[in-house]
């Protein structure tokens, strides 16, 4: 006061709530998967956000992961808030967990020949897990879960397919698929019997039917030309009478060993027209030259 005048002045405080940096994320997170942003405490807010190389930021400004670009592993992530209106500054951390998706190899496709067993060749599924499944054929996986398990059941002569998944945590599961081919083995070949002709150009093969395989006709002499080489009776055609043509029938299925036979075509030239001469008078002899 000042005498009988009072005297008075007016200060302003401001109050600044203590930051908080506490944060979490929705984990465990899948590379390639949705990018997550942070879920704040009550009161918390983004600062500036940090992790050890190998994890990316779509911004360190509010702390969003780009789950593209990250590499699997795991990772603790520091929110930093600067002192700031008197108040010091916060920080808060989180550990997160990226997983890795693996992408399912069932292996190369298999042809074998007359055998009911083998091994399938996916690839290892850690750090998730595997399951085979037949999809069609006869055979059976003796270990589902092993990414080489053995195989059994599978019958010559027709395929079996096998699926392979692989699974990890909350990673969408990736699948392939395998088939197994196994031959049934190649019939022993019949090339026919010999052929022994006349005077022509022309004949019929009369090989074996291949089947369940292939069959295919070379000329290993002669002149001749099948003229359906893949037909186990073809045709023959430049047949060469006076001489002989040879033909091999070889039989393949898968991948057997094939089998073959040969046969040949004597193609004989027509014999000269017979002359056996003049005829002759004689008187009183008991010999004579024939002409």
């Amino acid at each position: 006061t000042n005498g009988a005048c009072p005297q008075a002045s007016t200060v302003s405080v401001t109050i600044t709530t203590a930051p908080s940096a506490t944060f979490t994320y929705a984990s465990p997170l899948c590379q390639g998967g949705a990018n997550p942003s942070p879920i704040f405490g009550p009161g918390a807010s983004a600062g500036v956000f940090s992790a050890p190389a190998g994890l990316v930021f779509v911004s360190t400004a509010t702390g969003q992961i780009d789950l593209t670009a990250s590499t699997p592993g795991t990772y603790l992530i520091s929110n930093n808030i600067a002192a700031a209106g008197g108040c010091a500054s916060a920080s808060a951390n989180f550990s997160v967990t990226v997983n890795p998706v693996v992408i399912a190899n069932a292996g190369a496709g298999q042809n074998l020949c007359n055998v009911t067993t083998t091994t399938l060749a996916g690839n290892n599924p850690a750090p998730g897990t595997g399951a085979w499944t037949v999809t069609s054929g006869t055979g059976v996986v003796t270990s589902p879960t092993v990414f080489n398990s053995g195989v059994t059941g599978l019958t010559p002569g027709a395929a079996s397919t096998f699926l392979w998944t692989i699974s990890n945590g909350v990673c969408p599961s990736t699948n392939n698929s395998v088939t197994i081919n196994v031959a049934a083995p190649a019939p022993a070949a019949n090339a026919g019997a010999t052929q022994n002709l006349c005077n022509v150009a022309v004949a019929t093969l009369a090989g074996n039917n291949p089947a369940p395989g292939t069959g295919a006709w070379t000329v290993t002499s002669g002149s001749a030309v099948v003229t359906s080489p893949t037909v186990f009776n073809s045709g023959v055609t430049g047949l060469t009478p006076g001489a002989a043509s040879t033909f091999l029938w070889t039989i393949s299925n898968g991948v057997c060993p094939s089998t073959n036979n040969s046969v040949t075509i004597n193609d004989a030239a027509t014999p000269d027209v017979s002359n056996a001469g003049a005829d002759q008078n004689l008187c009183n002899v008991t010999t004579t030259t024939l002409a």
